[in-house]
Formats: structure tokens, C-alpha cells, sequence
């Protein structure tokens, strides 16, 4: 609200082919977006255009961002989601959900899990992972660490995946 500080919130429809004409913005939002390589690509090309230029390496907590949720279930998707955004000079970092806003979020839901389970808002979160990516001019910064890693886990599990159709 504004007697907080807060901006109002606006949402609207983006096309994906014309993201150009969106505006920047200091954080991009987008969850269980990918769907094929092609549309992979498309995203990571408009994160770019609609994240506000920050300065090159700028790592650090208020940097302009773009945080999303790719699903393990889209492996191959979401791996070459990963490769696209390091293409367009991004890092990426894994953030964890804490315990306590899945707490809240399943006390919300009226969901009883057992302990230790990740569940929010009547589904698992286990086939998802959060990612925070910011620009980065260091290559060495934006091929170490938790995009690789990730990246190759999906696309094993993708190649699993394959091999049990």
C-alpha cells in the first residue's frame, strides 16, 4: 500500500515477440514458463530487454534481478533456459524457500504435511527450483557455481526421462 512506501502493482499481458516494448524493470517475475527450447530462448532474450541495465557485476542485494521457478519437470526446457540466460551475460544463484513461508503457505492452504515435506499451495515444490539471476560481465562468475550444476542435472534427468519412454 502506498502508506507503506509501495508502488502500486500492475500486471499486464507480455508478448513474448515484442517484449522490447514493455518498459525495463528493476525485478522481472516469471514461474513455470518453459515449455520447449524454443520458448527457453525467447524468455532469456526478453528478461534481457526487460531488466533495467544495472552495473556490470553487480552482484550484490538490490541489483536489478530477474527471479524465477522452472520446473524439473520440463528438464530439457529448463536446462537450455539456463544456457541462454549465461548467453546473455547473466549468473545465476538457487535460492532456497524458507522453512517458514512453507509453513505459512500450507497453513494457509489448510494443508497437513509432515515434516520436512516442501509443499505450498496444495502442490510439491520438490520438481522446482527458484533462481535469482543478475547481469554479470565475469564469464568465470557466470559458468561456475549453481547454473552449471544445475543445468547438467536437468539435462541428465531429461536424458533419464528419455531412456524410460
Amino acid at each position: 500500500s502506498s502508506e507503506h512506501g509501495a508502488s502500486t502493482l500492475e500486471v499486464k499481458f507480455l508478448d513474448w515477440n515484442r517484449c522490447h516494448d514493455a518498459g525495463m524493470w528493476d525485478v522481472v517475475l516469471f514461474a513455470d514458463a518453459v515449455y520447449t527450447e524454443e520458448l527457453a530462448r525467447l524468455l532469456a532474450s526478453c528478461c534481457e530487454a526487460l531488466l533495467v541495465p544495472g552495473k556490470a557485476g553487480e552482484l550484490t542485494t538490490g541489483a536489478p534481478c530477474i527471479i524465477g521457478a522452472l520446473s524439473s519437470l520440463w528438464a530439457l526446457e529448463a536446462a537450455e533456459f539456463l544456457r541462454a540466460m549465461r548467453s546473455h551475460g547473466f549468473t545465476a544463484s538457487e535460492l532456497e524457500v524458507p522453512e517458514t513461508v512453507c509453513k505459512g503457505a500450507r497453513s494457509l492452504w489448510g494443508i497437513v504435511a509432515a515434516a520436512g515435506s516442501r509443499l505450498i499451495a496444495g502442490g510439491s515444490t520438490d520438481s522446482y527450483r527458484l533462481i535469482c539471476w543478475k547481469r554479470s560481465d565475469d564469464a568465470s562468475i557466470q559458468d561456475s557455481g549453481c547454473c552449471l550444476h544445475l543445468e547438467a542435472s536437468l539435462r541428465e534427468q531429461a536424458a533419464m526421462r528419455e531412456c524410460r519412454s
